[in-house]
């Protein structure tokens, strides 16, 4: 492809609005051949740049060097040609469920950049979820998109988003580890929620909608309302307990309605059988007292949360659940890479 006809071509991806020009202002090279070929463009990139440098700059930033050139994938540096390659390529944002995770982000990042989750609804979106099914199937699609960029001689454009699985503070899930040393590796973002799962995000006007659609379900709100702050970031709402308290577990419970219908004796057994089965390395999926297993759960919660617009959050949402650092966090991680 003649090095002029790129240029159209990246102009036209600027012109959908999916990159800008930051350096150089193009009223300093209106004489270049190529605008003398496609001088439409230079209206274009001229209103780019300025913009650009009005505003900016801010995300990912990709040099192009002339023909003749070496590309080099580390420093962002490419010839024209390569460069059009890097810049077709849209923004996928890996997450483990792409309807589930990718609605529930795009509600949290509308109080915080509006403008960034409706690149994902454009007519040519230049940024899209894509589902991984889990944090295994992540380590592997990773795997594949880098090997795939490697191919093309550029970097994969890749940020990837994941739950925490986090059962306590300070508790590193080891799956979410596996995962973070791949990317890593490969040096692709990783974005780990800091609460243990989405449904852990859901505000307390989502729980009394949902205990007033529900009446069934009122006990359970009304019992996972009743935690602290730090119990809640971690309670598996979703599920409730699928396996018996850790010792960590059983201090950050203290107190909690449910905990509270053991009695002493069995509360007293589980913080020793996890212990007995952490220096043993062994699962404690088993042996979970029953009253432990009528611990609240909401398997449906999400499902009734994403169906109403009228639940959207909004930034007193964020600030209740103490999420609006990351909420903006996780907007920058995104744009980084736009």
């Amino acid at each position: 492809m003649q090095e002029a006809e790129a240029l159209h071509r990246i102009a036209l991806l600027v012109g959908d609005g999916w990159h800008a020009i930051a350096h150089p202002d193009p009223d300093t090279v209106p004489e270049a051949a190529y605008f003398t070929a496609y001088s439409a463009d230079f209206e274009l990139m001229q209103k780019s740049y300025l913009n650009e440098n009005a505003y900016g700059p801010h995300g990912d930033t990709l040099t192009v060097v002339a023909s003749g050139g070496a590309d080099d994938a580390a420093t962002n540096k490419y010839t024209v040609d390569r460069a059009l390659t890097y810049l077709r390529q849209r923004v996928r944002v890996l997450v483990e469920n792409q309807i589930n995770d990718g609605r529930m982000f795009e509600r949290l990042l509308t109080t915080i950049d509006a403008d960034l989750v409706k690149k994902f609804h454009d007519d040519y979106p230049s940024v899209e979820w894509a589902h991984a099914g889990g944090k295994d199937e992540m380590e592997h699609l990773v795997a594949n998109e880098v090997a795939n960029a490697k191919a093309r001689r550029i970097r994969p454009r890749l940020p990837v988003v994941c739950d925490s699985d986090s059962k306590f503070p300070g508790h590193q899930n080891g799956s979410t580890n596996r995962l973070r040393r791949v990317c890593t590796k490969a040096t692709v973002g990783l974005f780990v929620l800091r609460k243990r799962s989405i449904e852990n995000y859901l505000h307390d006007r989502v729980l009394s909608a949902y205990a007033l659609f529900a009446p069934d379900v009122r006990a359970a709100v009304s019992s996972i309302r009743s935690l602290t702050a730090e119990q809640r970031d971690h309670y598996p709402i979703k599920n409730g307990f699928r396996a018996s308290l850790s010792p960590e577990e059983v201090v950050l419970y203290k107190g909690a309605q449910f905990l509270a219908k053991l009695s002493r004796s069995t509360i007293m057994r589980m913080w020793l059988m996890g212990v007995i089965r952490r220096l043993a390395r062994r699962d404690s999926k088993a042996h979970v007292p029953s009253s432990l297993r009528q611990a609240p759960k909401l398997p449906g919660l999400f499902a009734y949360y994403i169906g109403l617009d009228s639940l959207k959050p909004n930034m007193d949402d964020l600030r209740e659940r103490k999420c609006e650092a990351e909420v903006i966090e996780l907007a920058r991680t995104i744009r980084s890479l736009l």
